[in-house]
């Protein structure tokens, strides 16, 4: 079973992601807040894929991505980044870089669980 990290400050968006997550064959760990989420990939090794909002008040998606892709570890995790707001300074940047990808929100279920499969398949 593929295991995924879902990021999100919002709890209803998180609980949603989740659920059609699981619904569809993946684990899922929860976590509120970008920073939490990279200390958890510390603790469980073990993901397939980060699913993290954009904008975040502690550390936002962009930051997230340039911390995986610094970290030896994590060069090659699959994110997908989420926002109802674009940003498209601070997302052209990241966009470029291998194996990100982008959904905006509201993200219809069949739609991130495309976007997840493509990243996981690369």
């Amino acid at each position: 079973m593929r295991k995924i990290l879902v990021i999100e400050d919002e709890p209803v968006s998180r609980a949603l992601i989740a659920k059609t997550l699981n619904e569809a064959g993946y684990q899922t760990v929860e976590s509120e807040s970008a920073r939490k989420g990279w200390e958890c990939l510390f603790v469980e090794r073990d993901f397939d894929a980060v699913i993290t909002d954009f904008q975040m008040p502690d550390l936002d998606g962009r930051e997230l991505v340039l911390l995986l892709r610094g970290h030896r570890d994590f060069t090659e995790m699959p994110v997908l980044l989420i926002s109802g707001v674009v940003d498209e300074l601070g997302l052209g940047a990241v966009m470029q870089l291998p194996g990100v990808a982008f959904a905006k929100k509201p993200v219809a279920p069949q739609t991130l669980l495309k976007h997840l499969a493509e990243l996981i398949k690369k």
